[in-house]
This record gives C-alpha cells, structure tokens and sequence, in this order.
C-alpha cells in the first residue's frame, strides 16, 4: 500500500507542479500517531516553488481525496497525515501469515560487507562482537531488501605483529633467549598457555629467526582457530576469510601496476605517494617507504581491489573506533581503482566499556587484561548481547553492564520481546487454531487497539529497508519493543478468547500475523525465538 500511496502522490506532484520528487527511498514518508502515515513533501516542494508549505500541503491534501481517494488532514507547519481504510491492513496481514512480508526479490546487485577483522594475535573481544553481531543483521537486512551479500573477514597475516606473536610464544619455552622480553611482544595469559603446546609439538627450540617463524605459524593457527570457534559461539560466520598474505602475494603488484599506468603515483625523497588529494584526501599517502618497504596502506588498497574485481557493486566496511582518520584515503583509492559506479560505506563501530561490580574492565591484549568472548558467552545469554549490541547506534560508544544485562526480566528488552511471542504462540495453541481459519474476510476493526497493532506491522518492512540504506541497525529491535508493548498491553487489557469465537478469530487473525512479525524481527537479529517462557524465566 505504501508503495502505491508512494506512486501516487508522485504523479499528482508531477500533473500539478510539474516537478518529480524522488520518494524511492521514502524519505517523504513516515509512520504517525496523527494518521497511518504522514509526508513532508511540501517541505521540499515549497523550497522549489517558493511557496508556502502549508498552503501546498492543503491543496495536496484536497487532490488527494478527488484523484485517489486518500483521506487526509493537514497539521502546521505544513505536514499531510493519511488515513488508509481498515481493510488494507487486514489485507496486509493476510499477506504476513502467507510470505516473508516484505522481502524483495533479487534486485541484481552485489554487496560486500566486511567485519571484524582482527589480527591473529589474541582472542575476540566485545568490540570485535559489536561489528561481528551488527555486520551478521546488516546482511540478512541487506538480503531481505534484495541484495546478493557476501561476508567477509580480512586477516592481517603479514605483518609485523605476527612476527611479534611468535617472538613472544617462543621466549617462554626457550633457554637460550635475550635478557629482556620483545619489546612489541604480547603478555596475555594465553601466549603461555600457546608456548606450552608449541613445545609439546616442537621441543624445546633456540631462539632464532627461523624458530620464530615457526612459532608465528603455529601460534597464528592455534588463536584464528580459537576465534571461529568463539564466534560459533554466536553463530557468526562469513561467506570468505581473505589473507593478507594471499593479497600480498596475488594482487599487490596488479594494484600498483594500475595505480602507476594511471599517473596516480609520483617519486619523492625515495619513496612512492599515492595522489590521494585528487580524490578528496587531506595529503597524498606514501605507499612504498624509501627503504623498499611497502606502508600497511598498500595491502588495503589492493584488498579492495580484490573486492572490485569480483564484481561488488556495495563495498561495506565494518571499522574499529580507530579508523576513522584512514576513510578518506581508503575512499580515495577506491575511487582511483574502480572502473564503473562501485559505492563505498564504512561503518564505524565505537568502543564498548565493560563494567562489573561497578569496575571498569581494561581490554589490551598486549597488557592480558581483558575479558573474552567465551567468557562472555559463559556468563550472559548471547541473545541477550546481541540484543544490547543491536539496540544501540553502532557510531557512539556505550557502557555494557554485566550484571545489569544478566537479569532474566521484563526490564530486560531482550526477554520482553522474546515472551511476547512466547504468550503468543502458547495462545495460539490454547485456542487450537488451524491457520486455515484465520479470518481475512472482514472490512472494519471494531477495537482500536487491535487496529493499531495492525498498523504498527505494517510498518515492519520499511524499518529493515530503512536499516539497509541508513545502517542505523538499531531501529530494528527499537521497533520489535514498540510492538510488543502493544501486545503485551493488549493482552493485559482484553480477554482474547471469548464465547463469540467469530470475533475471536478476528483478534486472533492479527496477533497470528503480529507473531509473524516478532519472528522475522528476531531471525534477523540472530536471536532464538521461544515457544515457550514461564514466569521465572521473565
């Protein structure tokens, strides 16, 4: 409905200003408490037109009703408020029992997301489950809005710190080793425990280059294999693990060679810069250091080229709090490498303090103070992070309260959402309902309640659609509390199975398709759905 209302109020613009407005996107339209559904298009009509916007929102709203039908009034300071008949959303919920409302078909266009990230040189922690939880829902949101998505985490296998991991595991088991520890070694707890197992398999070995490496194979194995399985653990996975040494190794010349044939590079003082101020960068970026060393910066640039290469029309990256300075010229190359229209986001996903017993937990690796992600999932519901995660904007950082998020409540939103479908599907099963029952035939809701909580599922599809071009994630489980506040408040307030069975399967039509809702929700935040709570559960 919204799309038709969408189609109209376009060619009306057009037949009586003569403009075209793009509502594609829908940034015109939103859900209201003073109609089903509210546009501001005057507002951008009255800028083209020098107009008042009230004025142009009355004559709308009056052309509205004599060319389509559309009820509708006006409020100041120029909005129209639309009413839809009932019937369309009993339509509306025939069509939720029946599909998965709203997901649109293939459109043809291929996305890249990018996430988490980590170098193989410790274990996960919540900032890394922050950008691995979000980067999960950003694709499901990006599939059900018709996109063909790939997940992907890049491994910094060739740098520096893999050398370092594997200097420091093997200084713990060797007896001829240098007085001080390295001085960029890791000191977590599980460099030792790695150490122990790596003599186990090796023996006890010098201290030398090529023992070194040795331990920098193992140790980086041991942890990347201790990462998927913490990531299992909240059922994170990735369509491809890239490593920077396979880049290194297969595209860092081909990406040099074309940024060089483009005039892109110069010489200066010995070393190579890439002309990142053509393309809106604050300087130009050295590349290639005047000792012959390629920057870390060169490796990115030809992993996004890989990225272009097969063909991605959206590239997203999922970033650390610290890369903010490094989008410019990241967007820079992409911009210098790609041969058609290629779009590039980058997400920045902020920091996440831990707080326990009213303690701040500190989380360097370097220092082995942290907490992980398997003790994290030992200790709280990972339905419950997920959910905390999500129902924050992933650009501003947050406290994370262990023992706050460990109470298995009604304040807890993650288990209000959750047992509104419980109550749900155990009335469902009270009632003995056959979904061929399901009553779509009739034209006006009676109760208000049970019309507002029709509308509120209506709006279900363009909160993820949003979500897909905004990446505000949060909007998803914000809304999945409004609607179960609706149900739990009509549940409170009505008896829903009562002698009239002809209006009860009218209540219950729409809870069956309110139900529906919460599932699909919660199927794209990751999150289990429940059949069944009892009370010391919430």
């Amino acid at each position: 409905m919204i799309d038709k209302f969408v189609k109209d109020l376009n060619e009306l613009v057009k037949q009586i200003f003569s403009i075209e407005i793009d509502l594609k996107d829908y940034r015109m339209v939103s859900f209201t408490e003073h109609g089903d559904v509210s546009t501001n298009i005057s507002f951008e009509l009255a800028k083209k037109l020098k107009k008042n916007p009230y004025e142009i929102a009355e004559g709308l709203s009056k052309n509205l009703f004599k060319e389509y039908g559309y009820n509708s009034y006006v409020t100041k300071p120029g909005f129209i408020n639309i009413f839809f008949p009932d019937k369309v959303f009993v339509e509306e919920c025939k069509k939720i029992v029946k599909t998965f409302y709203g997901k649109k078909d293939f459109n043809k266009k291929k996305v890249n997301i990018e996430f988490i990230s980590a170098n193989p040189t410790g274990p996960l922690v919540l900032v890394n489950l922050r950008a691995g939880i979000a980067g999960m829902m950003l694709a499901k949101v990006m599939e059900y809005s018709g996109f063909y998505v790939e997940k992907e985490n890049y491994i910094n296998d060739a740098g520096n710190q893999i050398y370092n991991l594997g200097a420091s595991v093997l200084y713990h088991i060797s007896s001829e080793k240098p007085e001080k520890f390295p001085e960029n070694g890791y000191k977590g707890w599980y460099i030792k425990e790695i150490a122990k197992m790596f003599e186990k398999t090796f023996g006890n070995l010098n201290y030398t280059q090529k023992n070194i490496k040795k331990a920098s194979e193992f140790a980086k194995e041991y942890i990347l294999n201790w990462q998927k399985k913490s990531l299992k653990n909240f059922s994170i996975d990735f369509n491809n693990w890239v490593f920077e040494s396979d880049i290194k190794e297969k595209y860092l010349d081909e990406t040099l060679k074309i940024l060089t044939d483009k005039n892109l590079t110069y010489l200066q003082d010995k070393a190579l810069y890439l002309k990142t101020t053509t393309m809106g960068d604050d300087k130009d970026r050295v590349i290639i250091k005047s000792n012959g060393e390629h920057t870390y910066f060169l490796p990115d640039i030809a992993y996004h080229y890989f990225k272009i290469k097969r063909g991605f029309d959206k590239l997203i990256d999922i970033l650390g709090p610290d890369h903010h300075g490094y989008i410019p010229r990241l967007t820079a190359s992409i911009k210098m490498l790609k041969k058609d229209d290629v779009d590039f986001d980058v997400i920045i996903a902020q920091l996440v303090t831990i707080l326990k017993n009213g303690q701040k937990y500190e989380m360097s690796k370097r220092t082995g103070e942290f907490i992980t992600l398997d003790e994290l999932s030992e200790e709280i519901d990972p339905d419950v992070l997920k959910f905390t995660i999500l129902s924050r904007k992933l650009s501003q950082p947050f406290n994370f309260d262990i023992e706050k998020a460990k109470e298995e409540s009604m304040e807890n939103p993650v288990y209000y959402v959750q047992y509104s479908y419980a109550r749900l599907s155990s009335l469902f099963d009270k009632f003995n309902l056959n979904k061929n029952e399901l009553n779509f035939s009739f034209e006006k809701f009676e109760n208000k309640d049970l019309r507002n909580i029709a509308k509120k599922l209506f709006e279900f599809p363009y909160i993820v659609y949003n979500v897909a071009s905004s990446y505000e994630i949060q909007k998803i489980p914000n809304y999945l509390v409004e609607l179960s506040s609706l149900i739990h408040q009509f549940y409170y307030n009505y008896r829903i199975i009562d002698d009239d069975r002809d209006e009860t399967i009218k209540r219950i039509t729409i809870l069956y398709a309110a139900r529906e809702i919460i599932k699909n929700g919660l199927s794209l935040m990751g999150i289990t759905l429940k059949e069944r709570m009892f009370k010391n559960e919430v």
